[in-house]
């Protein structure tokens, strides 16, 4: 009697069709894999896609216009880079407490005009002293001088030896004396003229002048002890305190317009 065999009800492969994949589990740590075989790595959960079509863990991309880049409402130039009021780079604007340049003085002070006053006065006088020498006949003139030479024989022995007569002597002095007081009355008026404007330069040069001129004090006619006198009050008025801040303020204005 023949043996029933089992029936096999597992369907037979088909010849050609591939064997269903088995699922593996990953191995664990310390587990030793067979020779060939390499570890599989856990499949990673898909990511959101971002907003900004970045990569998630990137910060999206600023906005146009900020930090420097170029927006279309500033026509090339936005946030810290905008170009600044004040013509300067962007960033910070000119301090509006900036230092100002100092004013032009108005009108001089009263002393300065006394001083300007005194000084043309005594330019006045010298300038009556040239004519009164210009109308003065050689004659008289040479009448003065044979009473000087004639009161000291050595001038007479000097004027001899140079072959010249009380007369040409005259002459000559008469025309240097009119140029030198022309001179002095062009000096006078300049002089003048700079004080009122606050030169520092003119008061200086006054100075040494009037200082020059006190030498005339001893021996002099009156006429010219007054004019003296007048252009040294005028320098004086030039250095009092009034006087020297406005020479200082009209200084710091020339300086600040350079």
């Amino acid at each position: 009697m023949s043996q029933d065999r089992p029936e096999n009800n597992d369907p037979s492969p088909q010849e050609g069709s591939q064997p269903s994949p088995q699922h593996q589990e990953p191995p664990q740590y310390g587990v030793r894999l067979p020779q060939g075989q390499n570890p599989q790595q856990p499949s990673q959960p898909e990511s959101n896609p971002s907003p900004y079509g970045q990569t998630p863990g990137q910060y999206p991309p600023p906005p146009p216009g900020a930090y420097g880049q170029a927006g279309p409402a500033q026509g090339g130039q936005g946030g810290y880079g905008r170009p600044s009021p004040y013509g300067q780079p962007g960033g910070y604007a000119q301090p509006a407490g900036g230092m100002q340049p100092p004013q032009a003085p108005g009108n001089p002070p009263k002393q300065i005009m006394i001083s300007f006053g005194l000084i043309m006065a005594a330019g006045a006088l010298t300038l009556l002293s040239g004519i009164m020498l210009l109308l003065t006949p050689v004659n008289e003139l040479t009448r003065v001088l044979d009473e000087v030479y004639a009161s000291d024989p050595m001038l007479q022995e000097q004027l001899a030896a140079a072959g010249m007569s009380t007369e040409t002597i005259a002459q000559t002095a008469k025309t240097f004396g009119f140029v030198f007081i022309v001179i002095g009355v062009l000096l006078y008026a300049l002089i003048a003229f700079f004080i009122r404007r606050g030169s520092n330069g003119a008061r200086v040069t006054g100075t040494v002048l009037a200082a020059i001129s006190l030498i005339g004090l001893f021996g002099g006619d009156i006429l010219g002890v007054v004019t003296i006198l007048l252009g040294i009050a005028g320098i004086v008025m030039a250095w009092t305190a009034p006087s020297s801040a406005y020479v200082r303020a009209v200084k710091e204005a020339k300086r600040w317009r350079r």
